[in-house]
């Protein structure tokens, strides 16, 4: 399985052979899961998805930023949203030399995070499950639901170093390579 992410010295692999998700869903409310006594792992508020076509980019498999940074805009305006507050982000991270600066770069465009303001806790599921192909939004998903129902990030097995095409002197990001409790990083910001 690959497990070297935002690594300049590693690429993408695809057809990983050994990952296998399985998920069901139904149309279920709130109130049906509390009344049967589901387990609730995390809500989702709102969900938005885009394609950019050729926007901004050299070809089909490249980000654009211009698309991802609208994306971004268009969600959390219209749920009224303070990108300030926000305190963890799956990002999708293909491990490729191009795709991950695009990503982080947008990311850190939109936060807009100075020293003087708490890092932005970054994770991703491909570091330590490999890449998935279509699985991949649902593995982010359900890694998500994981760290928010037990309050922690988990590590980001492999990571080293940050590509230096991220432009991390824009925000402050910080990646784990041990498993982080929310309420030690709460502690941090007082």
């Amino acid at each position: 399985m690959t497990t070297t992410r935002m690594r300049p010295e590693h690429g993408s692999r695809f057809h990983e052979p050994n990952t296998l998700l399985y998920n069901t869903s139904a149309r279920l409310s709130y109130h049906d899961a509390e009344r049967d006594d589901d387990r609730i792992y995390c809500g989702i508020r709102d969900v938005l998805s885009g394609h950019d076509g050729n926007e901004d980019k050299l070809n089909f498999f490249v980000p654009s930023a211009a698309g991802q940074g609208r994306l971004l805009e268009n969600i959390y305006s219209r749920n009224n949203s303070d990108t300030q507050k926000l305190l963890f982000v799956e990002v999708h991270d293909t491990g490729t030399p191009v795709g991950d600066p695009i990503e982080a770069n947008c990311l850190g465009r939109f936060v807009n995070r100075s020293t003087l303001n708490s890092p932005l806790l970054l994770g991703s599921i491909k570091s330590n499950l490999g890449h998935s192909e279509g699985a991949n939004g649902v593995a982010s998903l359900i890694k998500a639901a994981m760290c928010i129902y037990h309050r922690g990030i988990t590590a980001n097995m492999q990571f080293t170093s940050l590509n230096p095409k991220i432009e991390a002197q824009n925000i402050i990001y910080i990646f784990f390579k041990i498993l982080y409790h929310f309420q030690l990083f709460q502690i941090m910001k007082k």
